[in-house]
């Protein structure tokens, strides 16, 4: 049980630091969408003025995007809690695995809108070799949640019908 321990560790501070990356990243987000010339940043190394509103729809979607990853791993946090309290075929956990793989779907649809928009508005239209690895790798990672979630389901049905024939 020590790397379950290990890896609701790791998770918490996951999500930890990630919540004081969104904590910081929606007050600029906003700030850069409402008054864009009071945050002085640089981008490639020339400050940014003028932020066009495709800019602005892009760092918006990229947000939701990151906030969706974010909330699937408060879900993950709670299923290893449920996992550490020995309910490891509960209903809950099962779903939850289901949810989990589902808003990875949507918050990579979000990411990839995000980086394509974003490409488009700086007028490169190529897609590159990591981009593509990225697409896979979110997709491949919400379809193991899915498919984990299957698992669960029918390693929950043989458990009752063993308890069932005892």
């Amino acid at each position: 049980m020590t790397q379950l321990r290990t890896l609701k560790l790791l998770v918490q501070i996951l999500f930890a630091l990630s919540l004081i990356l969104m904590f910081f990243l929606i007050p600029f987000m906003l700030l850069s969408i409402v008054t864009p010339e009071s945050i002085p940043f640089k981008i490639n190394g020339e400050m940014a003025k003028d932020i066009s509103v495709a800019s602005k729809l892009t760092l918006f979607i990229v947000v939701a995007g990151f906030a969706s990853f974010l909330y699937a791993l408060y879900i993950f946090k709670q299923i290893l809690i449920l996992f550490e309290k020995k309910k490891v075929f509960d209903t809950s956990v099962i779903t939850n695995f289901k949810k989990i793989g589902r808003i990875i779907y949507g918050g990579g649809v979000l990411l990839i809108i995000g980086s394509v928009s974003f490409r488009l508005t700086q007028g490169e239209a190529a897609m590159d070799l990591d981009f593509i690895i990225d697409l896979i790798f979110i997709f491949a990672l919400g379809l193991f949640f899915e498919v984990l979630s299957g698992v669960f389901q029918w390693a929950k049905n043989l458990k009752e019908e063993n308890d069932l024939t005892v």
